[in-house]
């Protein structure tokens, strides 16, 4: 995008080294009027006035140019900002996402960890995660309320699918845990949890990379 207003100035300077050649060749028909008898007065008079002329557009022409080439200077800056500040908009939109699994996985990764251990939370450990998890699953919504809007279609569908086998998964357990009180019960559906979360992240770090040509 930055070369383009180099290729307007330089076909504008060729346009105006045009001009002063013909200038200039003019210049030298008049070296010629020296001779009296070359041109008539009535000749000479209008070959002065068009080249009085030609020196006026050469004056207007070089402030057009400049102004031409100042402007698609500007116009193309700005749209290399925007390009950047939308990159940067995407980049920011994968991470928060990711993060946002993170921390899901953290939550299953944590009761995983004291169900095979047969250990018990305090009250506010429980309420730690409970928020961290709350937190966690907005941020994934509101990805996709927001649609294809920052992030890419391909990633959209993976978060609905995840969310799809999560709620299921979810569900599932629930059952389990109305109709048994251990714990230890749940331990597959915690494991199956924190499957589905890895595979999610790899798969958003695929299309992330993508659809940020690779710059992360």
């Amino acid at each position: 995008m930055d070369a383009l207003p180099q290729k307007q100035e330089t076909g504008l300077m060729l346009f105006l080294e045009m001009l002063l050649f013909v200038g200039s060749t003019l210049w030298s028909i008049v070296a010629l009027s020296n001779n009296p008898y070359f041109f008539s007065d009535a000749f000479m008079k209008w070959l002065c006035e068009l080249m009085g002329i030609l020196q006026n557009w050469q004056t207007l022409i070089s402030s057009l140019a400049a102004i031409g080439v100042a402007y698609l200077t500007f116009r193309f800056s700005i749209e290399k900002f925007r390009s950047e500040k939308w990159w940067s908009m995407k980049l920011e939109a994968y991470q928060r996402i990711t993060e946002a699994l993170n921390h899901s996985k953290i939550f299953t990764q944590t009761y995983l960890n004291k169900a095979l251990d047969g250990r018990q939370s305090s009250d506010d450990q429980d309420k730690e995660l409970n928020t961290l998890v709350k937190n966690a699953r907005q941020e994934i919504y509101r990805a996709v309320d927001l649609g294809t809007f920052i992030i890419a279609k391909e990633a959209l569908d993976r978060l609905r699918i995840y969310l799809q086998e999560i709620s299921k998964n979810m569900s599932e357990a629930k059952k389990i845990a109305k109709n048994r009180e251990a714990e230890t019960d749940l331990i597959p559906y915690m494991k199956k949890d924190i499957t589905m979360i890895k595979d999610c992240i790899k798969d958003l770090t695929r299309i992330a990379e993508k659809d940020l040509g690779k710059r992360i």
